[in-house]
């Protein structure tokens, strides 16, 4: 494949509530829509809840075998960072970067930033990298507002310089799939 030919997809599915999580018929939808873009890497942002990371992991395996979920450690309503990644390609190499939570509505999920390299074609050494983030919620209280632009600017900051730092060591690395 070339890499001019490579389809991306990115989705914020926003599954914040058991309700919708555990909907089969919303579940089903979801990967009815994801398989009819026809896309070889897919990126799913907002799936805080296991029983829907579940579902869609066990749907799309058989079209997408490469795939990354749970990842970001636990907070105070979610184990993870509420992004999945899927691929037609290897998963060679990838990173979670957590952002520090300095404001309390910010606890509730582990936000950070994922970056995920995918092997194109071995033999002509051809990888592609992908970052995804959830940045902080705009649902804080009105106290925290003023921290919010502030702490949205330096997630906004953080993911530039881990992008750079992480696209720059995998250039410079002899061996790029190496740990």
């Amino acid at each position: 494949m070339e890499p001019q030919n490579l389809r991306l997809m990115n989705w914020n599915l926003n599954l914040h509530t058991p309700i919708f999580s555990s909907d089969h018929s919303v579940v089903q939808m979801i990967v009815m829509k994801i398989l009819e873009v026809k896309a070889d890497i897919i990126c799913l942002q907002g799936v805080f809840w296991g029983n829907a990371r579940l579902k869609i992991s066990r749907s799309l395996k058989k079209f997408y075998p490469f795939s990354l979920s749970d990842l970001g450690g636990s907070s105070l309503f979610s184990k993870d960072s509420g992004i999945m990644f899927f691929g037609r390609f290897p998963i060679k190499k990838y990173v979670f970067r957590p952002f520090p939570a300095p404001i309390f509505s910010e606890n509730f999920r582990q936000k950070g930033l994922l970056i995920v390299s995918f092997e194109l074609a071995q033999a002509e050494n051809c990888w592609v990298h992908v970052a995804s983030t959830s940045l902080a919620t705009t649902m804080a209280s009105l106290w925290e507002e003023s921290v919010l632009r502030e702490y949205k600017l330096q997630q906004l900051e953080n993911c530039s310089r881990w992008i750079r730092e992480w696209t720059a060591n995998f250039r410079t690395a002899q061996n790029p799939y190496s740990a």
